[in-house]
């Protein structure tokens, strides 16, 4: 199987498909023929895509390993992002327009996931841009820590 730490510049089978690969770090299928992936290939005998079973499998499996575009990102990051962009405010007025539940889940939520539809149709709607709010996290500190 391929290293953990590969998992976001590797190559993956999907289906059985013969004709095309999932380029992780591309974040696309690629033809076979693709110049880049026969590069790799060609690389190291050890470059051989993985086989998943479908679609859903490989979500599972870049979600598992932090892989964009199905990473997540730490909500006090997201949070910072959001008040940097001046749209805090107006996040919170989107989250208490809607149910209890979903409010719910983001008081308890610690990460986010940016492949996350809700999310993303929340960000597009207050008038941020999600790929900038849920880019990838780099993991640095934030701030100062807070005590409340």
């Amino acid at each position: 199987m391929v290293a953990s730490s590969t998992f976001g510049d590797w190559y993956f089978i999907v289906g059985g498909d013969q004709m095309r690969v999932y380029a992780s770090k591309r974040q696309t299928y690629v033809p076979i023929d693709d110049a880049e992936y026969q590069a790799w290939r060609n690389a190291n005998p050890g470059n051989v895509p993985a086989s998943l079973a479908n679609e859903a499998e490989l979500i599972s499996l870049l979600a598992a390993h932090n892989v964009p575009p199905h990473h997540s990102v730490r909500k006090q990051l997201m949070i910072a992002r959001l008040n940097d962009a001046g749209k805090l405010d107006a996040w919170r007025g989107a989250l208490d327009a809607n149910a209890l539940y979903l409010q719910e889940q983001w008081d308890a939520a610690t990460l986010i996931r940016a492949d996350n539809q809700t999310t993303n149709d929340l960000l597009t709607g207050i008038g941020a841009d999600p790929a900038v709010i849920l880019a990838e996290d780099d993991n640095k500190p934030i701030g100062p820590p807070q005590t409340f």
